[in-house]
């Protein structure tokens, strides 16, 4: 197993290790389960250079079926309200100090999002881009989870390693609901004030969590670094490169396209196509470049839930994702070349002919019925 550098922001005073703490000769200094007491001596063990062996998200100690029945009871789109319902609920028992289950709370989510992207991943997808009556400050999470559980999939992590990820996504902006909020309805630009929330939520973040019980080392940290960047002008630390735990930088990742792309109440869901460049062009400086190209093999340039045009006039709403290398995608024609709804929508596979090419992304329709249950209908 390869050493690695144990960072300050790893080191939490008061929560057991959850690894074994070894000098740079490979001397065991510290037991897994060892509880730091004091800052004085964090900073002493700091001096020295220290590492664990390899990269392991901590395990679910006593694994168990996930309590995932409730949620698949309807359609995909039933199944992303309550699981929205259900994160709310945390999230305001967690800010008001309500003792609770909370990690395996979280990790019963983290199993049910799993389940979705195994089996109705487009469905997801395309349901959070298509509806607009979610809540922004709970669906923007449940996209980021969705997202960092494909990449992690891409990435071959264990499956309990992928629910610490998820659960980091669905928390990860736990420090500032309510800005974010008031922000999803805000077109002016930042003031001071929100810029100090800003730059706050991560610490607040790892806080609230901590407090609420959770201890996981990687999914504090996931949280408490997911602003960082790979060139080391992030926040709140100004970690650079593989110093970023991996788990953030997908976060990282999945929250900066999550926010590009969701509807807001001044603008609608357009921003497909170039928030995938701009992701593209920030390559290696704002987020890892690896997991930008991961990012864009596993969504393809026009995710579900984005209204095309294609060559022939037609406009349609994407249903599936390409596969890997492939320009394959399915669309639902509803628009003959006239702008006229079709009578009977047609499906269209974008690789048989030329004149069902994608010629680009538009804005959604606003005269066609357009629910979601209509092109992705049972989640289960």
């Amino acid at each position: 197993m390869e050493k690695i550098k144990i960072l300050e922001s790893d080191l939490l005073i008061g929560i057991p290790l959850e690894w074994a703490v070894y000098d740079e000769e490979g001397q065991l200094l510290l037991d897994k389960g060892y509880m730091l007491n004091s800052e004085k001596q964090k900073q002493i063990l700091l001096s020295q250079g220290i590492f664990r062996l390899g990269f392991t998200a901590q395990p679910i100690e006593k694994p168990r079926p996930p309590n995932d029945g409730k949620f698949f009871k309807g359609t995909t789109h039933d199944t992303l309200k309550l699981l929205g319902k259900t994160l709310r609920e945390l999230f305001d028992k967690i800010h008001g100090n309500t003792p609770d289950d909370y990690s395996n709370h979280f990790l019963d989510l983290a199993a049910v999002i799993q389940r979705l992207c195994n089996n109705q991943c487009d469905a997801v997808l395309g349901t959070i881009l298509l509806d607009q009556s979610f809540s922004y400050s709970h669906i923007h999470p449940l996209l980021s989870a969705v997202l960092t559980e494909l990449l992690g999939k891409r990435k071959q992590l264990n499956e309990d390693d992928r629910k610490i990820f998820i659960a980091s996504a669905l928390t990860q902006n736990i420090g500032m609901l309510e800005l974010q909020k008031k922000l999803a309805n805000q077109a002016a630009p930042l003031s001071d004030q929100q810029r100090g929330i800003i730059k706050a939520h991560p610490e607040l973040g790892r806080a609230l969590l901590q407090k609420a019980g959770i201890n996981n080392a990687d999914w504090l940290n996931a949280v408490h670094n997911h602003h960082e960047r790979i060139d080391g002008n992030g926040y709140p630390v100004g970690l650079s490169g593989d110093s970023i735990p991996i788990a953030a930088r997908i976060l990282s990742l999945t929250d900066i396209y999550s926010a590009m792309i969701l509807p807001r109440s001044y603008r609608d869901g357009f921003y497909v196509k170039k928030a995938l460049r701009d992701i593209f062009l920030q390559r290696g400086s704002a987020v890892d470049e690896s997991l930008a190209h991961l990012l864009i093999k596993e969504i393809g340039i026009y995710p579900p839930g984005t209204f095309v045009v294609l060559a022939n006039g037609e406009t349609g709403i994407v249903l599936k994702r390409a596969p890997v290398d492939s320009d394959s995608t399915q669309v639902l024609s509803l628009l003959n070349p006239l702008g006229k709804p079709l009578a009977n929508p047609r499906q269209r596979v974008t690789d048989e002919s030329v004149a069902f090419k994608i010629k680009n992304a538009t804005h959604r329709l606003k005269n066609v019925a357009t629910q979601p249950d209509r092109f992705w209908p049972l989640s289960h």
